[in-house]
């Protein structure tokens, strides 16, 4: 007679609920724990704060938004609320992994796939450590799916979204040019994407993309003229 371990029948009918369990449990975890035992700010958190006090639009150590974000989590939860940012921020970044990847491979291989990397992240990723590289995880995600909802299922109104994903990727992080690159070389390089660029959508969110960074870029040009 053969038997089925519980947790992989739970794994194949309730996937979702496998999802929410693992993502929840991670947040929670590394929003306490740090909370608790930690006797001061890991990492840059300390720099993060003396920056993001000021509310500049840019500093030698990046864009502002992540100082920004960091600044006011602070002021509302003290250290805490700095570690519950950080939190949401990966599962944030998890949920849009799992999205899309039900839209491609299906619910239980999507699950299979945030499972494997709740296990690398809890070895490798100091998520704690709020700044730039743990904003930008969520962002750059949302971006991907986002991209995909517009070019690969046609869904127009998914552009603007991605613009907004892109914009605040670029107030997060520099390397956010590297994923702008690359998803217009992939829409430029494919037939899919070249026919959704007789459509107005991508242009408007074009214009939106460049509201949203033309603060910055403006403090960057001032700064490159001192």
């Amino acid at each position: 007679m053969h038997h089925v371990s519980l947790i992989i029948e739970f794994l194949r009918g309730r996937p979702a609920v496998v999802f929410w369990t693992v993502a929840l449990t991670q947040g929670v975890l590394w929003t306490f724990i740090p909370a608790i035992f930690y006797s001061a700010p890991p990492g840059d958190v300390p720099l993060l704060l003396a920056i993001g006090h000021e509310f500049v639009l840019g500093s030698y150590l990046g864009p502002p938004l992540a100082f920004w974000l960091g600044e006011i989590a602070f002021r509302l939860g003290g250290l805490f609320g700095l570690y519950m940012l950080s939190q949401v921020c990966i599962v944030t970044a998890l949920w849009a992994v799992f999205t899309l990847g039900r839209s491609v491979v299906g619910t239980r291989h999507a699950v299979l796939g945030i499972l494997l990397m709740v296990g690398i992240a809890a070895f490798a990723v100091p998520s704690p450590d709020f700044g730039p590289a743990v904003l930008a995880a969520p962002l750059w995600a949302l971006a991907l799916l986002h991209y995909w909802r517009a070019v690969g299922l046609s869904q127009r109104g998914a552009w603007f979204l991605l613009a907004l994903d892109l914009g605040l990727l670029l107030l997060a992080n520099y390397v956010g040019v590297v994923l702008l690159g690359l998803l217009i070389a992939f829409t430029l390089a494919t037939s899919r994407g070249r026919s959704m660029l007789v459509h107005a959508e991508p242009w408007l969110a074009f214009v939106l993309f460049l509201i949203v960074i033309a603060p910055h870029v403006a403090w960057l040009y001032a700064e490159r003229d001192l």
